[in-house]
């Protein structure tokens, strides 16, 4: 008799603690693209839009950027609204104890560069040539 209540409650504290992950995986439930920038380079030339992918992961994870770099399609009527091609885009995961992660942009003529900031890692830089041969 021991014995089957010994495993009744081995049984159950196992169901439970299977129930306590499952359960704090789940807590990411924003899955949703978060514009956190959207820029044009100073020659017009080009824009960058940075998507912050969902939130952190819970509770103390990492923030996923996903980052578009475009080129602005020349147009020979006015009126039109201006339109961008993507030639780059990357994904970049910033280690901000479970915060939002942050970033700062340059724009050069020659280049394109981004540094992601977080509490739990150096500066990540990454740099992108505009050079208008490639393009």
């Amino acid at each position: 008799m021991n014995k089957s209540k010994a495993v009744i409650i081995i049984e159950s504290v196992t169901i439970l603690i299977l129930l306590l992950i499952i359960g704090l995986n789940s807590i990411n439930t924003n899955e949703q693209n978060i514009i956190r920038s959207e820029e044009i380079s100073p020659n017009q030339k080009y824009k960058v839009v940075v998507y912050q992918k969902g939130d952190p992961v819970f509770p103390f994870g990492p923030v996923t950027f996903e980052v578009s770099l475009q080129k602005y399609n020349n147009k020979t009527d006015p009126t039109e609204e201006k339109s961008f091609t993507e030639i780059n885009t990357f994904f970049v995961n910033v280690s901000d104890d479970g915060k939002s992660g942050d970033f700062k942009t340059e724009w050069s003529p020659q280049y394109f560069k981004i540094t992601f900031l977080g509490d739990e890692q150096l500066p990540h830089t990454i740099m992108i040539p505009l050079n208008e041969n490639i393009y």
